[in-house]
């Protein structure tokens, strides 16, 4: 036998790498079902959010707008839509304000890392509007706030 050819596994080896490939197919098939399982929730609750008759508004930690529900975008302007309130910070959209306000729930559902709550009283173009305000922190497997 030629010092260069590759050694032959022994028949316990074999068994044993059997063993090691059908556990991680169980894993595999098992992941599988829970990414199904997560898509079909996903897809249940961006239904719930996209035509429930409630504003949602998600920030970022620099409290500029991602991303805004339907409803919101009506509720907080009504000349605009969705992707226009993307990048304005929770001060112009909530408070109506040009500077950052000093009881802003969504600064304060950051800084605190709880949920806060607060009613502002709008005023859009001739429509005044009260809004009830719940903001709560989204964070990452560390703990730090990424959105609000």
């Amino acid at each position: 036998m030629s010092k260069d050819a590759p050694a032959v596994p022994s028949t316990a080896e074999l068994a044993e790498l059997q063993q090691r490939c059908a556990a991680q197919e169980r894993r595999l098939r098992l992941l599988d079902e829970q990414v199904r399982l997560l898509d079909r929730e996903r897809q249940k609750l961006a239904a719930i959010v996209s035509s429930a008759d409630v504003g949602f508004v998600l920030f970022d930690n620099h409290l500029r707008a991602e991303w805004c529900n339907g409803h919101a975008a009506r509720m907080l302007d009504d000349a605009r839509h969705a992707g226009e309130i993307q990048q304005r910070r929770c001060h112009e959209l909530i408070c109506g304000e040009a500077e950052p306000c000093g009881i802003c729930p969504v600064r304060r559902a950051s800084t605190q890392r709880s949920v806060a709550h607060d009613e502002r009283r709008l005023q859009i173009g001739e429509t005044q509007r009260d809004l009830y305000v719940t903001a709560m922190p989204l964070t990452s497997v560390g703990g730090d706030v990424q959105q609000i």
